[in-house]
C-alpha cells in the first residue's frame, strides 16, 4: 500500500502547504520588532565653567585637556557664559589647565576619566 499515491489512500495532499507555512513563519518573523542593539561607548566628557574669586563668568579663557597616558591634547575657548565642554573624551588619566589674560593659570592634575562619565571640573 505503500506505493499508492496519497489521494488513493484516503489522504489530501496540499502541494503548497509547506511553501504557504514557510513564507508565513517567514512575514511573521519580519513582522515582530527587532531587539535594539546600542553600542557600548568607551568615550567621556569633561566640561566646567570658568569664574573669577567673585564668581563673575571668564569668557574667552583658553582650556587645554592632556590626555596624560598618550600626551594628546585638545583646546578650547570658554563661551560666553564661561563654559567649555570636551566631548567624546576617550577613557584615561587626564589634566586641564586654565588661562586667562590677567588671571592665575588653574590646573586640575592627574584625575581619570572612565567610559561613559561626565566629569565637571570649575575653576
Amino acid at each position: 500500500m505503500s506505493g499508492l499515491p496519497l489521494e488513493s489512500r484516503g489522504i489530501r495532499a496540499e502541494r503548497g502547504a509547506p511553501y504557504l507555512a514557510g513564507a508565513l513563519l517567514l512575514a511573521f518573523g519580519l513582522a515582530l520588532p527587532a531587539p535594539t542593539l546600542r553600542a557600548q561607548s568607551t568615550s567621556g566628557v569633561v566640561l566646567g565653567a570658568v569664574t573669577d574669586q567673585q564668581g563673575n563668568i571668564v569668557p574667552g579663557a583658553a582650556v587645554t585637556l592632556a590626555n596624560l597616558g598618550t600626551g594628546a591634547k585638545r583646546s578650547t575657548l570658554t563661551d560666553g557664559s564661561g563654559g567649555y565642554r570636551f566631548s567624546n573624551t576617550d577613557a584615561g588619566r587626564y589634566s586641564v589647565s586654565v588661562a586667562a589674560a590677567g588671571f592665575q593659570v588653574i590646573e586640575f592634575e592627574g584625575f581619570d576619566l572612565n567610559a561613559r562619565e561626565t566629569k565637571r571640573l570649575d575653576g
